[in-house]
């Protein structure tokens, strides 16, 4: 599975949870801006596909939770943009390029705490870390 982490502001907040497929970021306080990273494989490198887009994780949808109130972004949003590629309408889907901003507005007239829900749609396959690479990024 990915590993799915969200950057808001520059603190790292891993996934506070998932199940089906929907990750959850529960952050203390609303970020202005917040980047969804993730592992990130072109299907052409790996052999199995002869897509060269490099892809990271699949959203279905992005929601924004703040007590009852819910923002809503569906991947057809214009919106995705940075790091997105495509809407795919057959799939009802968009891939993030595995390094993918989250617009602003997203975050608008929101303070405080929050919850942030990533539906993931699929992964891919990812080329695997060399031990010694693991090793010297620690």
């Amino acid at each position: 599975p990915p590993r799915s982490t969200l950057f808001p502001y520059t603190t790292l907040f891993r996934s506070a949870g998932r199940a089906g497929g929907i990750y959850r970021f529960r952050l203390p306080r609303c970020p202005r801006l917040a980047r969804v990273v993730s592992r990130a494989g072109r299907p052409d490198e790996l052999s199995f596909a002869r897509d060269p887009r490099l892809l990271g994780v699949a959203l279905r949808r992005v929601m924004l939770w703040r007590g009852a109130r819910l923002t809503l972004l569906e991947p057809c949003d214009p919106a995705l943009d940075l790091g997105f590629h495509q809407f795919e309408s057959d799939n009802a889907f968009r891939w993030t390029n595995g390094d993918a901003m989250l617009p602003a507005m997203l975050f608008d007239g929101i303070d405080g705490a929050c919850e942030l829900e990533l539906h993931v749609a699929c992964t891919t396959r990812y080329p695997l870390v060399e031990a010694s690479a693991i090793a010297m990024a620690a």
